[in-house]
Order: C-alpha cells, then sequence, then structure tokens
C-alpha cells in the first residue's frame, strides 16, 4: 500500500512540473532572466508638429505637463521586460509598452509596487501648443496631467490615482476601476467623471455640464461654480462645501448627502435610500425656498437660525426636493 502511495505521488509530481515546463514554454518565458537583475534603460526623444498624443501602458505612471521649448518632449523609462515605444505618424504621437512581456516579469521577478513607483512617461507640451486630443489609458499606473491647453482629454485606467490640474479644455472624461481622483482649478463646459472605486475630491473648478459617478467611495467638491450636476453613487458620500449650483440632481443608494455653505440658484433633487440629507445655508433666506421632504425611518426638520420651523408654510421659488428611505433630513438656515 505505501509503495502505491508514493508510486501515486511521483506521477503527480512529474505531471505537475511537466504541466508548469509547458506553460512557461508557451508563453516564452526565458528561464536564464530568474537569476539576471533588471536592465533598465530610459531615453528622451522630441518632435515638432504634434496635435494629438495617444498613450497606452500596461505598467507605467504618466504625466503630461508643459515646458517653455517649442518642441514636444518624451523622457521614458522602462525594463528590457516592458519596454516602451514611441513613434510619430502625421501629426500624432503614439507611446506604447509591450504587455506579453511585462505579464511575465510581474509574476516571475518583480516588485508590482516598486515597479510603478520608479517607471514612467513623461511628456512635455510646449506652453503655446494647443492639442487637438490627448488620450491616456493606463492599466497599472498613477496618470498626471497638469496646465495644458486640448479640445479633447480622455483618461482611462484601471488601478492607480489620476490627477487633473488647470486643464483648459472644452471637453473631459475621467474613467477609473480602481484608484482615487483629483480635479482642480480648471474651466470646462463639460466634465464627465467614472470611478468605480476610489474617492474623487473636486477643488476650484468651474463647469458648465458636470456628470460625477460612483460605484464604492467618496465624492467631495469645494469651491467651485457647477450649471448642471448630476450624480450617482452606490455605496459612498457626497460632500460639498462653499460651492454655487444651479441645477442638480443627486442619487445615492447607501450615504450620506452634505452641503456647507452653498448657494443654489434654480431647484434641487436629492435622493439616497440609506443615509442622512443635511445642507447648512450661510445667508440665504427660508422665505426663498419651498420644501418637498420625504423619509421613511427618519424624521425632517427645517430650521431657521436656532428654531425649528414649519417648513411646509414657505412657498419659495426655489424647491428643495430630498428624500431618503432610512435616514434623518435636516436643513439650516443661518
Amino acid at each position: 500500500m505505501k509503495k502505491l502511495f508514493y508510486l501515486v505521488l511521483t506521477i503527480m509530481m512529474v505531471v505537475a512540473i511537466i504541466t508548469i515546463g509547458v506553460s512557461l514554454a508557451m508563453v516564452e518565458f526565458d528561464f536564464n532572466k530568474l537569476a539576471y537583475s533588471e536592465d533598465r534603460f530610459n531615453d528622451e526623444v522630441d518632435y515638432v508638429g504634434i496635435e494629438k498624443i495617444n498613450v497606452d501602458v500596461k505598467i507605467s505612471n504618466v504625466i503630461v505637463k508643459t515646458h517653455n521649448l517649442d518642441k514636444v518632449l518624451v523622457k521614458y523609462e522602462y525594463l528590457n521586460y516592458a519596454k516602451i515605444y514611441v513613434e510619430k505618424v502625421e501629426d500624432r504621437l503614439i507611446i506604447t509598452q509591450d504587455p506579453y512581456k511585462i505579464v511575465v516579469k510581474y509574476r516571475f521577478v518583480n516588485n508590482f509596487v516598486s515597479f510603478t513607483e520608479r517607471y514612467k512617461v513623461e511628456i512635455f507640451i510646449p506652453i503655446n501648443v494647443e492639442l487637438s486630443e490627448c488620450i491616456i489609458k493606463a492599466t497599472t499606473g498613477n496618470v498626471t496631467v497638469n496646465d495644458i491647453k486640448c479640445n479633447f482629454l480622455d483618461i482611462i485606467t484601471t488601478t492607480g490615482d489620476s490627477r487633473v490640474e488647470k486643464v483648459v479644455c472644452p471637453k473631459i472624461s475621467i474613467k477609473g476601476s480602481t484608484g482615487n481622483l483629483r480635479v482642480s482649478m480648471l474651466e470646462t463646459p463639460s466634465l464627465d467623471i467614472n470611478i468605480t472605486t476610489g474617492d474623487i475630491r473636486i477643488d476650484t473648478i468651474k463647469v458648465d455640464d458636470l456628470k460625477v459617478s460612483s460605484t464604492t467611495g467618496n465624492i467631495r467638491i469645494d469651491n467651485s461654480v457647477i450649471n448642471d450636476l448630476v450624480g450617482v453613487a452606490t455605496t459612498g458620500n457626497i460632500n460639498f462645501n462653499k460651492t454655487t449650483i444651479n441645477k442638480i440632481n443627486v442619487n445615492l443608494t447607501t450615504g450620506n448627502i452634505t452641503f456647507v455653505d452653498v448657494l443654489f440658484t434654480n431647484s434641487c433633487l436629492l435622493k439616497t435610500t440609506t443615509g442622512n440629507v443635511t445642507i447648512r445655508f450661510n445667508g440665504e433666506k427660508i422665505s426663498d425656498y419651498r420644501f418637498n421632504l420625504h423619509t421613511t425611518t427618519g424624521n425632517r426638520r427645517v430650521f431657521n437660525k436656532t428654531n425649528s420651523v414649519d417648513y411646509t408654510s414657505y412657498n419659495g421659488s426655489l424647491l428643495i426636493q430630498a428624500s431618503t428611505t432610512t435616514g434623518n433630513i435636516r436643513i439650516y438656515f443661518n
């Protein structure tokens, strides 16, 4: 019986070794590389006549910013297993990375975190150049876009943080699967944000049409002027501070909706299934508003100064419509 057991065990081990060997051979893995140290490369190229930028990298940070030279400059670092390719096709700058070798390198040799911290692509745009489009895709890595002018900015990330600042652009789209987003100091007619898992922070922007969507994460908007805002979130809080909003429609599944020192210039619609709705005005007149408040499990109260008032008696031109299934609604006029 013992001999049979060891025979079966030996056969299983041989089969496992053969399976692993065949799998590695199929992906053309070089076994010698396991004993070798990383070969690190860096390079830079410059171009003139660039109007469009397309970046598609798998494991690398991407930074786009301006400089005072008259050419588009690209600086990049990479490993021999994660080569960066840069080329110009007519007026388009194309930057790509070899995904096939990266997977092998990542699984068997390289440390994931240090890789994304150490290797990056930097693109420097002449300060007087306005791009027609800038499209950035990053599978694993952070994306930073700062102080550029373009007609269309599109950022798509899978794992990594994004940061967009001081951008002059009529249409901006930012999508991410896992990672935080920071948008600040910009003015644009259209801003579309969709983050699956991660916090969204918006500060000091002026936008006509803002769409913000999040599955898991908090949304915070400060010091901004927004004409039309649509916010949708599954799990997370939405906070507004010192912001002027003309039209707003916010819909949460689980989370609190909070406004502090805000100015509504039109009616607003606020809805959460599980969470509180809190609005704190600073200097607004309660007589300018009327209220449509609903809660299933919780209570509704409106305060003028320090006193709780009968909100149903007010009939101003601005409608605050707020509802929650489980939670309280509080509105304060100071």
